[in-house]
């Protein structure tokens, strides 16, 4: 049975936890986890089935994410989605100014909606801004007052590991200075805590859409929070008994 280790818990300072010396990094083999990230997304277009969105990273096509967004004051709509297609955007900023989004992907909307079919039809009929005989490929415009959020988890494999943090590899999206809960596995063990993306390795691979190399720098501030990083770490490290041995 897994051991959770469970250091959730987060100073009021936001003030990231440093080693008072530099952390020993050591090469770790087997150590496997996720990222649970989250991004801002602009909805374009969308019907019952799917729909487009701009937003400032790369999409993975065939990912699956959790879309979620408000509609009215008091009502906040949680869909899921695959990506379906994704490309350098094309859309002028919607306030004329700001930067456009770097990339626009579409969505397939899970067909086992249930009960929130019907709020999402009254988000097409309260916030689309094309008439039904104006729908471009049966989708309709819409217009929000808040960005959607997308979140995703996100599978990754380490590559070095020290009480400080770690360098991880996946295909994911998160951003330098983006904070995501983390959950790393070795053996029976396990770990949950926090990181920030510290910096983004890129590759020659990286750029044929192969996984890219991130540092993550844990956040956690508590004393517990940070013995049970250190537990894991040695755990992961530690060499069996024949090999120290030998």
């Amino acid at each position: 049975m897994a051991v959770w280790y469970d250091p959730w818990t987060m100073s009021g300072t936001g003030v990231p936890f440093r080693e008072r010396r530099r952390s020993e990094r050591h090469v770790v083999r087997d150590v496997k986890g996720t990222l649970h990230v989250s991004l801002e997304a602009r909805i374009l277009n969308m019907s019952m089935t799917g729909m487009a969105v701009a937003t400032g990273e790369k999409l993975v096509v065939g990912r699956k994410h959790g879309i979620t967004f408000r509609y009215a004051a008091d009502t906040i709509l949680r869909l899921e989605g695959s990506v379906v297609w994704c490309r350098p955007g094309q859309h002028e900023p919607a306030d004329g100014r700001s930067t456009a989004p770097a990339y626009e992907a579409g969505f397939r909307l899970d067909h086992t909606l249930g009960q929130r079919a019907a709020d999402l039809t009254r988000v097409l009929q309260a916030a689309s801004l094309t008439e039904a005989s104006q729908r471009i490929s049966g989708r309709f415009k819409v217009e929000l007052e808040e960005p959607a959020k997308l979140g995703a988890v996100i599978g990754f494999t380490a590559r070095n590991l020290s009480a400080s943090g770690i360098l991880v590899e996946t295909d994911g999206f998160p951003s330098v200075g983006a904070v995501v809960d983390t959950e790393l596995r070795f053996r029976e063990h396990a770990l949950r805590t926090r990181g920030r993306i510290a910096r983004i390795h890129e590759t020659d691979g990286a750029r044929g859409g192969q996984p890219r190399q991130f540092g993550l720098e844990f956040v956690e501030t508590s004393e517990d929070g940070r013995e049970a990083i250190r537990r894991f770490v040695s755990r992961c490290i530690e060499r069996p008994a024949h090999e120290a041995a030998g």
